[in-house]
């Protein structure tokens, strides 16, 4: 299955069983394939995990907001290797840790402003440990989230003043009309609360 999803079924099964069920893995989003779609229907109907499916950006950004992390499971593809996905960023502006498999983007991220953990790839325990181990610890879930919302506002925050952005991406007033095919692309920016969740 594509996204990671097999792994993320793994993770909401075993956290269900070493939680009890204390822990629920919430997934929202629709499913990549129709392999996907039955596997999470089974996973749901078994108790394993909550499946929304759609969820139109405002709701999902709110039922977000306030989770012990936001997980990014992507698998070692070459088209995740190049990019750092939207989720990422939208976890860190809503205050809320980080838990990744090793994409470039993401780990450098994590190194350079301690947002969360890294995980290896497919390895459910793992993340189920790293789970665990924030839910024990609220003073390291505060501060991961504090400095998540901290560089989403410093970094990927699309209220910034245009002439800061326009300086960040190589444009001055000439060029900003248009595309400048010599520099990499921007970073996703988003509209960033100046206070995280649950501050």
């Amino acid at each position: 299955m594509s996204r990671g999803c097999d792994t993320m079924i793994k993770v909401g099964r075993e956290l269900r069983r070493r939680t009890g069920g204390a822990i629920k893995l919430e997934v929202i989003g629709e499913a990549a394939d129709a392999e996907a779609r039955q596997a999470l229907q089974t996973a749901a109907a078994a108790g394993d995990l909550s499946w929304l499916g759609f969820v139109p950006s405002e709701e999902a950004l709110a039922r977000v907001s306030g989770s012990l992390a936001g997980l990014c499971l992507l698998r070692n593809l070459p088209n995740y290797r190049v990019s750092l996905p939207t989720k990422i960023v939208e976890y860190c502006a809503l205050g809320v840790p980080v838990i990744t498999t090793p994409l470039p983007l993401a780990s450098e991220l994590l190194k350079s402003d301690d947002v969360g953990f890294e995980v290896p790839w497919d390895d459910p325990s793992a993340v189920v440990d790293t789970i665990v181990r924030l839910r024990a610890d609220p003073e390291l879930r505060r501060r991961l989230g504090a400095n998540g919302h901290q560089v989403a506002l410093r970094e990927h925050d699309w209220n910034q003043p245009v002439d800061r952005l326009r300086t960040r991406h190589g444009c001055d007033r000439r060029t900003s009309a248009r595309r400048v095919t010599s520099r990499p692309r921007p970073k996703a920016t988003f509209p960033v609360s100046r206070r995280p969740a649950g501050a």
